[in-house]
């Protein structure tokens, strides 16, 4: 009982609306990552949809002016299917293109050796950036 007492009252510190506030996924991403992009609502824009489907529709011979439009685009809502491709090419013209759009439509800004994701699909700086994780590699 004793030491039920003592670790509740060493865990107690702090009002729980600090409590919940700090371990919310959102405060711990903007922390690591910067505020949120803002993102547009409706329906994808004609020409930025065009060019999603132009790159998914055939992943072995990608059209890299398609991948550097959607990061111009600046509809941060495909961030995560550019994040999402980066699982699965990971080198090359095509994933530096990907992470340059993924910069633009985010507002990261990924240092030179994240910039290279190329050793874990699953722990890509620019998936944990997406996720709001932490990017850092043992």
């Amino acid at each position: 009982m004793l030491l039920l007492t003592l670790l509740a009252a060493g865990c107690g510190g702090g009002s729980q609306a600090a409590r919940e506030e700090a371990s919310r996924p959102e405060t711990r991403a903007s922390k690591a990552f910067g505020p949120a992009p803002e993102t547009r609502k409706g329906p994808l824009d004609a020409n930025l949809a065009a060019d999603l489907e132009a790159v998914l529709s055939d992943l072995e011979t990608i059209d890299r002016r398609a991948i550097w439009r959607i990061g111009a685009s600046g509809d941060a809502r495909v961030a995560w299917l550019v994040s999402d491709l980066l699982r699965f090419i990971q080198g090359g013209a095509v994933a530096e293109g990907l992470v340059r759009s993924f910069e633009q439509l985010t507002g990261v800004e990924l240092d030179a050796r994240e910039r290279h994701p190329g050793r874990s699909a699953t722990r890509s700086p620019v998936h944990g950036a997406a996720f709001g994780r932490s990017t850092s590699r043992p």
